[in-house]
């Protein structure tokens, strides 16, 4: 899942049963991101209008075109995730991208990576940042279960009730049954891009058809039409879309601690210690008035690390 995004919401009517906003109003709003995106790019969307057929029960207005060609992109170097793309809070589910992007310009972002960045969307590379960290101790299986659950995700998560990466999770349920050791587990998200949607990008052609079609329904008095149209709207797109997304890497440490050490330290000083070795290890720069050798100690008395990088991703 997507459920660990850092985005800003665009908020849309999320009531598909207008208690709050009458339908044609809904509409309306949603027709204005129609007219923008046409009036932005002079016309270099598609006609709004599809070819007549032989349908006389509907509009000419209300039929859909077919599905343009997909883009080929001349590199594997891309964004497998966008901003754009719809969501609905409710569910916590991200539907599929709004609007369309193209690579005409072929930017690409200034680093030794070189992703392809589409021509409607903002990239800044992250090249300073504050990490934001967390350290948990746990003592044996029962805790670790609570806090992490009991599945296990071969793809990896991160931060979640379900959340594991990969065997990780068998292997600390191993080493925390023989009864020796302590687990201390620190997690932290690094950002590398940040990716925001121009406002002139072009709707896609699905959900501008949609939009139209339900507009076009409410001028011939196909009420029921028009709703249903709009419940499709919501139901394929969701209520909201993230206009802003972080993308990054995640990295994770789980130190297997001897129980003797722990007794005589503390469990505080443990989980501050791994903190500091977490640091230490992936090599991320910061200021401590603890003394080195608390940190060799704390070394010492580790009978297994694992550390994993999981990137360049989405969270």
């Amino acid at each position: 899942r997507l459920s660990d995004f850092t985005t800003k919401l665009s908020p849309l009517p999320s009531n598909a049963g207008f208690l709050a906003y009458t339908m044609k109003n809904y509409i309306v709003i949603l027709a204005l991101l129609v007219v923008t995106a046409v009036d932005a790019h002079n016309g270099a969307t598609t006609n709004s209008k599809p070819k007549e057929d032989d349908d006389d029960d509907c509009p000419s207005c209300c039929r859909h075109s077919p599905r343009p060609e997909p883009i080929t992109i001349d590199s594997t170097r891309y964004f497998s995730v966008l901003p754009g793309v719809g969501y609905e809070p409710l569910l916590d589910d991200i539907t599929t991208s709004l609007f369309d992007f193209s690579y005409s310009q072929k930017r690409r972002t200034p680093d030794k990576f070189s992703y392809l960045v589409p021509d409607q969307v903002e990239v800044r590379k992250v090249d300073h940042q504050d990490v934001d960290y967390t350290s948990t101790f746990v003592s044996n299986v029962h805790q670790y279960t609570e806090k992490w659950g009991s599945k296990v995700n071969i793809g990896g998560t991160y931060d979640s009730v379900k959340g594991s990466f990969g065997t990780s999770h068998q292997n600390a349920k191993t080493y925390l049954t023989k009864g020796s050791t302590s687990l201390a587990s620190t997690k932290a998200n690094v950002e590398l891009y940040d990716l925001t949607v121009y406002t002139s990008a072009p709707l896609a052609q699905e959900p501008r058809f949609i939009i139209e079609s339900a507009l076009c329904a409410l001028e011939y008095g196909l009420d029921f039409d028009a709703a249903n149209l709009l419940s499709k709207f919501l139901g394929d797109y969701g209520s909201t879309f993230l206009y802003r997304v972080h993308l990054g890497f995640r990295i994770s440490s789980q130190d297997f601690v001897s129980n003797e050490y722990v007794k005589q330290t503390g469990e505080q000083q443990v989980s501050h210690s791994a903190s500091l070795g977490f640091l230490d290890l992936f090599n991320i720069g910061g200021s401590t008035s603890s003394s080195t050798s608390n940190l060799d100690e704390y070394t010492n008395n580790v009978n297994h690390r694992t550390a994993i990088a999981d990137g360049c991703g989405p969270w």
